[in-house]
């Protein structure tokens, strides 16, 4: 949205508010998010056949190949891992005020800002 004064000749100011989704996100997860979540990625955590302490056996490997999450447009609820914040979308707003005068030529001063903030803040 721009708004352009009629009083102020040469006032304008702007606000446009963003949003980013991911489409075909793919990602490497790392190795602990993996091992937190095996149930959700079936065959990659590999553990011993066999081990004198009984199930669960140690892990021997983690598989961690590149996976494609598709599009993500809500907060991830299903993976979770203490050092992720990961949510999307990611949106924001951006401001900016100009004030354009002309002496010799055209000058123009103005502020902008913007404030990103990601879903559910």
């Amino acid at each position: 949205m721009v708004y352009t004064s009629s009083i102020v000749r040469g006032f304008e100011a702007s606000v446009t508010n963003w949003i980013v989704n991911e489409h075909n996100s793919i990602q490497a997860l790392n190795e602990q998010v993996i091992v937190n979540n095996a149930n959700d990625f079936p065959g990659a955590v590999i553990r011993a056949p066999n081990c004198a302490s009984g199930p669960p056996c140690p892990i021997v490997s983690v598989n961690r190949t590149f996976t494609n999450f598709g599009d993500i447009d809500w907060p991830v609820s299903t993976i979770r891992s203490d050092t992720s914040s990961s949510r999307a979308p990611f949106s924001g707003v951006h401001r900016s005020a100009r004030r354009n005068l002309s002496l010799f030529g055209r000058l123009s001063a103005g502020a902008t800002g913007q404030r990103p903030r990601q879903s559910g803040q």
